[in-house]
């Protein structure tokens, strides 16, 4: 039962208390997130009969056994498409929103370790879905396990939901919402911390040029990911490998063509991190005499500046700031040109207005934009009761001020009203989500549950009708 009294008193001293309880749970939390790591989790077609393929549908049975040993009751949805754990059984419900599906680890060569076997090394797990989302899922659920254990008791019932598709359509989250009851409010451990409550508009689209009769290119795979690598198959290849050494950018020779080697970084802060591979190759293309208007534009239009404000001028609001463009693919052949964008548009403004912009900027170019994918932005008010809650609990553990925050990325807080994006990522450690050799720091991993902790305890104070204000 829920006593508001012995709750002050256990939030007011709540820090020292929480962190010692998860230390004493850090062992067997790490070996949960080795097991999870060790499924390989992205989606494949197989015929299993699972939505997104046997190992996603096998994680998620893996972490629902983990709930029900840490006390909670679990529900599967009979398709695969999610599974939760509830804990309580009060009126109010509070969410949080968790993916298990991972992206593919991508060239084995670039990993030290096997990607889907956990190593622990130098105070930092590695493996594909350590950080992103394992290890904060299972963060989450230490620490609710720690409040039902040893808090003052829940007002609320909280309920955890894995999601199985996040990387790919979401078609997890939309299948939860046609079937379940919403939550009254929720956080996502899927970004960074303080806060994140405000995500800029997705939109992910192709730009189609003229052909070229003496280049072929085919480079880049995914749109949400700063290109690490661009290939070169054409017969130029020792005049472009000497103009690669005298840009000094990194090459490596691979059978018969030349690979050019950049930096990975998630394509939400293309404008911070990553060094584009497409970039460097147009570059040294463009200094060994090749001429074509996609080399210019990915060199120089968008390699120069990731808002492409030469095309566009300035796009930016109050809120969260600049637009951003990756340059993620391009396919250039004697059929066409082809160039893959992910673009991160301000809060504020319009999908319209975007569109308006780019495609008058794409004409006078003589080329013709296509949208591809769009997801719509998502902002809840820093002054919302619950983002109040959540921003407490950083401080009280941390000692630092949480401002919440706008970002780039894409959460399920879109997806699902009275939402945001709390954690895990401490600020000063290094994103690395979908990268080569992802990795969670254990005391980054440990630090991220004690705030979980509290900021359970802070939530379970709200009464419904707090929980219910988010404007």
């Amino acid at each position: 039962m829920w006593d508001p009294e012995v709750s002050d008193t256990l939030s007011s001293s709540a820090t020292p208390t929480w962190q010692a309880l998860v230390q004493s749970q850090s062992d067997a939390m790490l070996a949960d997130l080795c097991q999870l790591i060790g499924y390989p989790s992205y989606f494949q077609f197989d015929h299993s009969g699972s939505p997104f393929g046997q190992p996603i549908d096998d994680c998620l049975d893996a972490t629902l056994a983990i709930c029900r040993r840490l006390g909670f009751a679990t529900y599967k949805d009979p398709d695969g498409y999610y599974g939760y754990a509830d804990v309580g059984e009060g009126e109010g419900l509070i969410g949080i929103f968790c993916h298990l599906d991972v992206v593919g680890a991508g060239e084995p060569s670039s990993w030290f370790s096997d990607p889907f076997t956990g190593v622990l090394r130098n105070g930092r797990l590695y493996g594909r879905g350590s950080q992103d989302n394992k290890g904060p899922t299972l963060a989450c659920l230490y620490a609710l396990h720690l409040l039902q254990r040893h808090g003052p008791g829940l007002r609320h019932r909280v309920r955890v939901v894995f999601g199985t598709d996040q990387e790919l359509l979401g078609r997890c989250i939309q299948r939860y919402k046609q079937w379940e009851r919403l939550p009254d409010v929720s956080f996502c451990p899927d970004s960074a911390f303080p806060l994140v409550n405000a995500e800029k508009r997705l939109i992910q689209a192709y730009l189609y040029g003229p052909p070229c009769e003496e280049l072929t290119l085919d480079c880049g795979d995914i749109f949400n990911a700063v290109p690490d690598r661009a290939l070169y198959t054409g017969p130029q290849q020792r005049k472009l490998q000497r103009q690669l050494d005298l840009l000094g950018y990194p090459w490596r020779q691979q059978d018969n063509a030349t690979l050019v080697l950049g930096q990975g970084a998630h394509a939400s802060v293309c404008n911070q991190a990553g060094v584009n591979a497409i970039v460097r190759l147009c570059r040294a293309l463009q200094g060994i005499g090749y001429r074509h208007p996609a080399l210019g534009l990915c060199s120089l239009v968008i390699g120069e500046d990731t808002s492409m404000r030469a095309l566009l001028g300035t796009v930016r609001d109050e809120l969260s700031g600049e637009l951003t463009v990756n340059l993620a693919k391009l396919k250039l052949d004697s059929h066409g040109c082809q160039i893959g964008i992910d673009v991160r548009v301000p809060v504020t403004f319009s999908r319209q207005e975007y569109h308006r912009l780019m495609r008058e900027a794409v004409a006078r170019l003589g080329w013709r934009y296509e949208e591809f994918d769009h997801l719509e932005p998502m902002f809840v008010p820093a002054h919302a009761p619950f983002v109040q809650a959540l921003s407490r609990a950083y401080e009280t553990v941390t000692g630092e001020r949480a401002r919440p925050r706008s970002s780039g990325a894409v959460t399920y807080a879109r997806a699902i009203t009275n939402c945001v994006a709390f954690g895990a990522l401490l600020p000063g450690h290094p994103r690395v989500e979908h990268m080569p050799n992802e990795f969670i720091s254990v005391e980054g991993l440990l630090k991220a549950c004690t705030i979980y902790v509290e900021a359970l305890a802070q939530l379970q104070r709200l009464s419904l009708a707090e929980m219910a204000v988010s404007s």
